[in-house]
């Protein structure tokens, strides 16, 4: 059967246009898979909450007893110091600080806070060249005010209950007031004393923590110390007294808050 030119053309354009539609058909189902790895991706990042945090800390700071070094008497002075010690009652631990995500896991925490607590007793001895009295009594208060750079470690239990370990270390301002300490036999005298100065410190600890959306609560235990911690006061002829160290036990409940 003879076709006309124009029968043709005709039929050399359908078959023109059928070949470029299924070479269309052909490349979107391609197109389309790549993109779901990319989705994928990106919701399980919304999933781990790896943003930057507010945490809140608050609790009880149980302190070991702090001892003072002695103090040789000598030409200058009204008395001399011996094996003085300080016994301290339980006080309050509070902490704030901004949490930077450095991986899934693993956080950058700087912190900073109080530690308050107040004087339950005095132990120790002055003396001078006319004989020597054990403290009588003696009250006041110390806190801490530490800027600390930690590193928190994450890992999750559960889908909402994760366990967490911190280590840090930086500085803390202490300051401690001590008020009627009273010595019978080489006087008596009633006498004040304050300072405070700029010591290191170290601190690691452990968090039990539940996931509550975009914030987390729970609980922390913390041990802190700082050692040789000099202070700066005016004492009857000396212009410092040093404690071997100033440690604490803090215990108490954590909140965080993802931004």
């Amino acid at each position: 059967m003879t076709r006309t030119p124009l029968e043709l053309g005709l039929g050399l354009a359908l078959c023109i246009t059928g070949l470029s539609h299924a070479d269309a058909f052909e490349a979107k189902p391609l197109t389309f898979a790549a993109t779901i790895p990319m989705l994928q991706d990106g919701d399980s990042d919304d999933e781990d909450g790896s943003g930057v945090y507010l945490r809140l800390n608050g609790g009880i700071n149980l302190m070991s007893n702090a001892s003072i070094s002695d103090i040789p008497f000598q030409a200058g002075m009204s008395y001399g110091l011996r094996d003085a010690e300080i016994s301290f009652n339980a006080g309050t631990d509070f902490g704030v600080g901004i949490g930077i995500p450095l991986n899934t896991n693993l956080s950058l925490e700087i912190m900073t806070g109080l530690n308050y607590n107040s004087i339950d007793s005095m132990s120790g001895t002055f003396y001078d060249g006319g004989g020597s009295s054990d403290f009588v009594s003696g009250s006041g208060h110390t806190w801490q005010v530490p800027a600390m750079c930690n590193l928190l470690w994450r890992f999750d239990v559960t889908d909402t209950f994760n366990i967490g370990i911190h280590g840090g270390v930086g500085f803390q301002y202490s300051y401690l007031w001590v008020h009627s300490v009273y010595g019978g036999a080489v006087g008596p005298w009633n006498y004040d004393f304050s300072g405070g100065n700029t010591s290191f410190r170290y601190q690691g600890g452990l968090d039990l923590t539940w996931d509550l959306g975009p914030c987390t609560l729970g609980g922390y235990v913390r041990y802190s110390a700082s050692n040789e911690v000099d202070l700066e006061v005016d004492f009857q002829g000396s212009n410092s007294i040093n404690l071997d160290s100033l440690a604490n036990l803090a215990i108490g409940l954590t909140f965080t808050v993802t931004f």
